[in-house]
């Protein structure tokens, strides 16, 4: 596997020959002073980090889909493709991001993408993320939730098998097992190179939305062996109960012992929980589900930064960086970088020929 410059490999050479990576999307992606922000919010020191600039570039500027997903999907696509499958499955609401994000890159990689989805709060980006799934060729079905691991999955794929005699190969939930979590830890070792270079000062909070938790749990790894300082704030987006602080610590843990194993120079971290934070407070009705906090939110980042977030996950982080602001739990002088994980490009030249009615059956009360 030929692979590129990364801040992780640089500072671990032997996990460049140990660990199946694949070049996808452009990093690093951007650090932003958030000046108009600051002015409208009466605070300094607030950056962002422009994971929804990550997608590859294709052609005339024009990039493919991007998002946090991008840095798990090649670590996860480059072991599917070294273990020689040639289908992939994952799952995740309708409108997921993370499956649509792997039915753009297993396209980009060669690799047939099988996506079993759940029911979702319909919204703009559920409607384009189910269109793009269609023009990226994946074969997507839509489940109720609680037939979604028992059916779904075992029926897809022996369906795939007794087709090629071969089952496809896992995409975990968010690609948020320990192999797709080393992403986030090189995102960290990219922080630390671009504070490096003086686009950022060291970071004391860094705002995130906390979901499958590979985002969080990579960042923690990766500041404490980068020995970053900066706090993970995670805004809780979703009631599933099993995606909690334990569990994150866990995953983290779990990345860890992955890297060693790849690398004996890697360290064995005794895990500071205290470096990540979550809160429950702005998730509202549920998954996909905002509240007035969430749009006004959305406006305003909008309106001072030209930057569309997203109802499910971005959007009410945040709601939440700003309700810290505004309650003093952000300090005067504390330095502020929000992760965008979410890509806001319409993608309406990809998606215009596409007739809702050709989708599957099951998608088309998003387009009723």
């Amino acid at each position: 596997m030929v692979h590129t410059y990364l801040p992780l490999f640089d500072a671990y050479p032997t996990l460049a020959t140990m660990c199946p990576y694949i070049d996808l999307g452009s990093f690093p992606t951007p650090i932003e002073h958030l000046k108009n922000l600051e002015v409208i919010v009466n605070k300094k020191n607030l950056y962002i980090k422009r994971d929804d600039l990550s997608g590859t570039i294709i052609k005339y500027s024009k990039r493919l889909f991007g998002g946090n997903k991008v840095r798990k999907l090649s670590f996860l696509l480059a072991d599917a493709k070294q273990k020689n499958f040639d289908t992939v499955i994952t799952f995740g609401g309708a409108g997921s991001n993370h499956a649509l994000c792997t039915a753009v890159y297993a396209q980009r990689c060669g690799l047939r993408c099988l996506l079993h989805l759940e029911p979702q709060t319909n919204s703009e980006t559920v409607k384009r993320n189910v269109l793009l799934n269609h023009y990226h060729q994946a074969q997507a079905r839509e489940y109720e939730f609680e037939k979604l691991d028992e059916i779904a999955l075992y029926n897809k794929a022996l369906e795939n098998y007794l087709t090629t005699q071969r089952a496809p190969y896992l995409v975990p939930i968010g690609g948020s097992n320990a192999l797709g979590t080393i992403g986030f830890v090189n995102a960290a070792f990219e922080l630390k190179k671009q504070a490096e270079q003086d686009l950022i000062p060291e970071p004391d909070y860094l705002y995130i939305p906390f979901g499958s938790m590979g985002t969080a749990a990579g960042l923690l790894v990766g500041l404490q062996v980068a020995g970053l300082k900066t706090k993970i704030r995670g805004v809780k987006i979703t009631y599933t109960e099993r995606f909690n602080k334990q569990a994150c610590i866990a995953l983290a843990r779990e990345t860890n012992n992955l890297l060693h194993k790849f690398d004996n120079s890697f360290p064995l971290l005794d895990l500071n929980a205290d470096q990540l934070d979550i809160t429950y407070n702005f998730i509202g009705p549920g998954y996909g589900q905002p509240t007035k906090q969430t749009h006004k939110a959305i406006t305003i980042f909008k309106e001072s930064t030209a930057i569309q977030l997203d109802v499910t996950y971005t959007g009410k982080t945040i709601a939440g960086l700003l309700h810290d602001i505004k309650t003093g739990f952000i300090k005067k002088n504390d330095v502020i970088l929000f992760w965008n994980t979410y890509c806001g490009e319409d993608f309406a030249d990809f998606i215009a020929c596409i007739n809702p009615r050709d989708l599957p059956m099951c998608f088309h009360k998003y387009f009723e």
